[in-house]
């Protein structure tokens, strides 16, 4: 076999001892690598893990809460970059002007703008009057147009229009009909007296307000006329009255200079 000189031994134990310390850096270097990614990395990338917890939303703050992309009555409370959904309760959405962490971040839909977030959550225990458990509703009867309901916790209460005015869907107040444009008022039949029908009409007067109790001369009797209360029975009462005289009832009861003193029109029998 082949023998080196000292010296040559020398500088093959050199190169040799060079050689394992640099492999030994190499080693080194990825063992640290190594370590870095297994318990560094995963830190680094924590929050933006946590940020697209639950449908991918990504918090665009570390706190607050933020509506949801999709659907009006769902919001996200962001703590630390980590979000979590909640809803509102049925019939309210999210007021992002509400959203400073003080109060609930949920209102009517009448004032908020929903754009095109159009989803909602399932009606909860839903009734004939109260479709949801928060808000302002027509009467289920398309054909009364004058009265809405108050629902807080799916409990309802009745509230009136003022006199020729109807509620308008859209805004969840009372407005005029050609504001409210509500389809169907007054269209069911009213009951008859010896004959006679309720128009389906309502009768306006020169401002064109509704007249809610408008009068009919009988064709038959001259002697007689018909006073409509809404909703109730029609009324028979028993004076003569000519087509100028009865335009000037109407035009009198318009404009409330009699119909005031009348204690009670659904008893009215002249």
């Amino acid at each position: 076999s082949l023998k080196c000189q000292p010296r040559q031994c020398r500088r093959v134990s050199r190169r040799v001892n060079m050689f394992s310390t640099q492999s030994s850096r190499k080693v080194l270097i990825i063992l640290v690598l190594n370590i870095l990614q297994v318990f560094c990395l995963p830190q680094l990338q924590e929050p933006q893990t946590n940020a697209l917890a639950g449908d991918n939303f990504v918090c665009p703050e570390d706190f607050g809460d933020f509506e949801d992309p999709l659907q009006c009555d769902k919001y996200w409370r962001c703590d630390q970059g980590v979000a979590t959904p909640h809803l509102c309760d049925d019939g309210l959405v999210f007021d992002k002007f509400k959203a400073d962490g003080r109060e609930d971040p949920c209102d009517s839909p009448y004032v908020v703008d929903c754009a095109k977030r159009v989803k909602l959550q399932e009606p909860t225990f839903p009734s004939e009057i109260c479709p949801r458990r928060h808000g302002f509703f027509a009467d289920p009867d398309i054909t009364i147009c004058d009265v809405f309901y108050t629902c807080k916790n799916g409990r309802h209460t009745k509230t009136p229009c003022s006199p020729g005015l109807h509620f308008d869907e859209k805004t969840g107040t009372c407005a005029w009909p050609n504001i409210a444009n509500r389809t169907g008022c007054g269209k069911k039949k009213q009951a008859s007296v010896n004959g006679f029908v309720c128009p389906v009409e309502e009768v306006l007067n020169d401002q064109g307000m509704t007249i809610p109790h408008p009068s009919y001369p009988n064709e038959v009797d001259c002697q007689k006329f018909y006073v409509l209360s809404i909703g109730t029975r029609v009324t028979q009462g028993s004076i003569f009255f000519t087509t100028t005289q009865m335009e000037m009832v109407l035009k009198t009861l318009a404009i409330g200079e009699i119909l005031p003193k009348l204690p009670s029109i659904n008893n009215w029998v002249l």
